[in-house]
């Protein structure tokens, strides 16, 4: 994964979400949603080296919906967070299907890395 194309202000996360049989359902309470991020035609000031990379359209992974109380709630993930990877394995260059499958195929223990919204540079650009 380039450094490059993670465009952040700080490092990304890990988050670690437990499985909760007892609680009923079989998920780790979140779901995504997909965007492509086209590349702004001005670098958001003191990001130009950061954005320098970024010269083509990017399918990126964010949480689209996170349950209160959830384990992926529980965990520290939230709406808005743009997903890394998972399990160790880049989600660049991966469809949103590829992504669910990814997660889908998860054990009772998921790690996603992710980009919190509030350091997110590409959110910076689309909002």
């Amino acid at each position: 994964m380039q450094p490059a194309l993670i465009l952040t202000t700080r490092s990304p996360r890990s988050i670690v979400v437990r499985r909760n049989p007892s609680s009923g359902s079989s998920g780790f309470g979140f779901t995504l949603r997909h965007f492509i991020v086209y590349p702004p035609e001005d670098a958001p000031a003191g990001h130009q080296e950061a954005f320098a990379a970024f010269r083509e359209p990017m399918d990126t992974i964010f949480v689209k919906h996170v349950r209160e109380g959830g384990p992926a709630y529980r965990a520290g993930l939230r709406m808005g967070d743009r997903i890394v990877s998972v399990n160790g394995e880049s989600v660049l260059d991966r469809s949103y299907a590829q992504v669910v499958q990814m997660v889908k195929r998860t054990g009772e223990v998921l790690n996603v890395m992710v980009v919190p919204k509030e350091d997110d540079i590409l959110q910076m650009v689309r909002t």
